[in-house]
C-alpha cells in the first residue's frame, strides 16, 4: 500500500503488525514477544487494539484466543487484514469494553491508552474491578501526565523500549516507553 489518500485505510493501521518497529503503543507489543509465556494459555482482550499488533502478538506467543476491541471501524477492518496476513485467527469486537464485565479474559492488554485524564479515570475505574480476580493487565505508555498522576500505586514498570526516532517524532518527544503491570 503506498501513501495515496485513496488507499482505505490510514497509515497508522497498515502493515503486516509485526514486522515495522512502530511506535508507543509497539512496546507492548515488543513485551509480548519478548515474554511469550506470559501470553502461553491464556484469553487475552486487546483493548483499543488500532492494527491488532498486540493481539497478533499475543496469538503468536500462545494465547488460547484473542479478541481485538477497538470502536473505530476502520481499525477493525486493519486488525481483520493483519490477522490474515500474519495467519492468525483473532476475534474483532467493535462495542466500547470500557466499563464492561469481561469475565471471559483473564488478559487485558491496552497499548497507548492513557492520553487525557478524564479517559485515564474511566479505565483505572474499570481495570480496579479486576485486581481482585488475578488478571494480567499490562499497559504501554510513554509516560504521558494522564499516568504519572495515578496515586495509588497499582502500577509497575516491567520494561522500558527506547522509541525509533519517527515515533518520537509523532510523539511530542518522549523517546522512550514503558510496559507497565496493573496490580
Amino acid at each position: 500500500m503506498d501513501g495515496d489518500s485513496a488507499t482505505p485505510l490510514h497509515s497508522r493501521y497498515r502493515g503486516t503488525a509485526l514486522q515495522s518497529r512502530g511506535g508507543v503503543a509497539s512496546v507492548l507489543r515488543w513485551y509480548i514477544l519478548d515474554n511469550p509465556q506470559l501470553m502461553q494459555g491464556r484469553r487475552v482482550l486487546d483493548v483499543g487494539s488500532g492494527s491488532g499488533a498486540c493481539a497478533i502478538a499475543a496469538m503468536k506467543s500462545g494465547a488460547l484466543n484473542v479478541t481485538a476491541n477497538d470502536i473505530d471501524p476502520v481499525a477493525a477492518t486493519a486488525i481483520k487484514m493483519n490477522a490474515a496476513l500474519n495467519a492468525v485467527n483473532i476475534d474483532v469486537c467493535k462495542k466500547n469494553l470500557v466499563g464492561e464485565s469481561c469475565d471471559k479474559w483473564n488478559c487485558i492488554l491496552l497499548g497507548d491508552m492513557v492520553y487525557d485524564a478524564e479517559f485515564t479515570a474511566q479505565l483505572l475505574k474499570w481495570l480496579r474491578a479486576f485486581r481482585c480476580q488475578r488478571r494480567l493487565i499490562l499497559l504501554g505508555d510513554p509516560g504521558r501526565q494522564a499516568l504519572r498522576d495515578i496515586e495509588d500505586n497499582c502500577l509497575t514498570k516491567v520494561a522500558t523500549y527506547c522509541l525509533p526516532k519517527s515515533a518520537c517524532l509523532e510523539n511530542r518527544g518522549f523517546t522512550q516507553a514503558c510496559v507497565w503491570r496493573f496490580m
